[in-house]
């Protein structure tokens, strides 16, 4: 498996390394889901806090693949359990996987009908 490059970008906060190297242990761990995979953009964003709920992160995953891009976008303000950071990353890689699987399995049934088409 080829690596990919992977930019990690904060917004409104201050990323800390370990933070970094988590979310691109992440990135990367989704190249088991998609093989031609070959850039990813994670960026994270603190909203402005608020009184009931604290600290709210919005993550955006974008993963370049050839002839498209998967863009997974978790912004839950209505969600208190994105005042977690690493909930909210879990929901968005989660997203992220289910988007790239959707995507092989598309690929293979377009494949599989072009093939049959040619018989």
């Amino acid at each position: 498996m080829m690596g990919f490059p992977v930019d990690i970008a904060f917004h409104n906060m201050v990323g800390s390394p370990e933070v970094a190297s988590r979310l691109k242990l992440h990135a990367e761990g989704l190249g088991r889901y998609h093989p031609r995979i070959t850039a990813c953009r994670v960026t994270v964003e603190e909203q402005a806090s608020r009184h009931r709920k604290g600290k709210l992160f919005n993550l955006r995953i974008a993963i370049a693949i050839p002839g498209r891009e998967i863009v997974v976008e978790h912004a839950h303000a209505h969600r208190v359990t994105h005042n977690d950071f690493r909930l909210a990353a879990r929901d968005a890689f989660n997203a992220a996987r289910r988007q790239l699987r959707d995507s092989v399995r598309s690929r293979r049934l377009k494949t599989a009908d072009k093939e049959s088409d040619a018989e």
